[in-house]
């Protein structure tokens, strides 16, 4: 019973500490170049599924009053789904003609806590 008890409050911990962990995506799109090529946990609301194709999709997840475009080796989740994901965050520096927004790489994905 203890045990039971000890693990029960372990993977509440745990969950507690993953959340924690969490990048925000203004962090993200304020200062790109401090995350680029960097592992992130992002929790986000889908606002767009803008390209799906041979089970790959782009979509662009919305949170802390900004938004961010994810490559996903998956179908794009549905319209309005609040998702916690695991991503590489993909950087290209501006040159004299355009800004590049920085884009998140999916690794994982699960439904937000």
């Amino acid at each position: 019973m203890m045990r039971a008890v000890m693990v029960v409050l372990a993977g509440l911990w745990a969950g507690r500490a993953a959340a924690a962990t969490a990048t925000s995506i203004a962090a993200i799109t304020d200062a790109p170049a401090a995350f680029a090529g960097q592992s992130v946990t992002v929790v986000g609301t889908v606002t767009a599924q803008r390209y799906s194709y041979a089970g790959e999709s782009l979509y662009t997840i919305s949170g802390d009053n900004r938004r961010i475009s994810v490559l996903s080796r998956a179908p794009a989740p549905a319209l309005g789904d609040r998702i916690e994901l695991d991503a590489t965050v993909g950087y290209r520096a501006p040159d004299e003609e355009f800004t590049w927004p920085p884009l998140l790489e999916e690794t994982a994905r699960r439904p937000a806590p």
